[in-house]
């Protein structure tokens, strides 16, 4: 089941593909569960059933142009553009609507509702109704949350406080660089107990130059720390 959920269908023509196969496979089945005298409600329920898991299933699978291929959907999304999910959604609700209409005037004797509700049945005609207002949930409710704000992304991580082992290893490796004796004793204490290195803590030899970008550096390894 994780590798069929773990399939993508983008081609406009695959994902027609699927619900013409679908469709199909629930044709065939309902034609078979009539031809071995199935009650017409059963046959209704089971072909509800399958055409709902197979739409629920597509929905999982397809994939828009802009949506990211590995990621999957979350579980309201039944399609990658809202205005689908409002067009599909709306359709489901009028689906809705035609099956109370069937069911309320067949009921009050209209003798063309009448016999339509005799061939589906009442609980048929039920069994409809609850399948169109499921799909107008479904996709409604799709349409509604596609159109909230993104989410706001998590805040980036802000690394602790180094330690102070970290610091002895970074001024030495500072110094190293410059060529300079190993004075990183001196220099961490100052940077843990004043918070900062000024020209006196380096070596008077140092040129100025090299001074400015050593201090910089030595200054730069307490800042992380903080």
């Amino acid at each position: 089941m994780q590798r069929i959920l773990g399939a993508r269908i983008v081609k406009w023509y695959f994902k027609l593909a699927y619900v013409a196969g679908v469709w199909l496979v629930g044709c065939l089945l309902q034609r078979l569960l009539e031809l071995v005298d199935v009650p017409a409600a059963a046959v209704s329920l089971v072909g509800s059933v399958l055409s709902l898991s197979g739409i629920l299933l597509g929905a999982r699978v397809f994939r828009g142009r802009n949506e990211l291929l590995v990621t999957p959907r979350p579980w309201w999304r039944m399609t990658a553009r809202r205005p689908l999910s409002v067009v599909l959604g709306t359709l489901a609700v009028l689906g809705a609507a035609s099956s109370v209409v069937v069911l309320v005037a067949g009921a009050v004797g209209n003798a063309r509702f009448a016999r339509s509700l005799e061939s589906i049945t009442v609980p048929g005609a039920l069994v409809n109704l609850l399948w169109y207002a499921v799909l107008a949930y479904l996709y409604l409710n799709s349409a509604v949350r596609s159109g909230e704000p993104a989410l706001v992304g998590p805040a980036p991580v802000v690394p602790g406080p180094r330690s102070t082992t970290a610091i002895v290893q970074e001024v030495a490796r500072v110094l190293s660089e410059h060529g300079l004796p190993d004075t990183s004793g001196d220099i961490v204490r100052a940077l843990l107990t004043r918070g900062w290195v000024g020209r006196s803590d380096i070596a008077a030899d140092v040129p100025e130059a090299t001074g400015e970008q050593l201090l910089r550096e030595l200054n730069a390894v307490v800042e992380a720390r903080r």
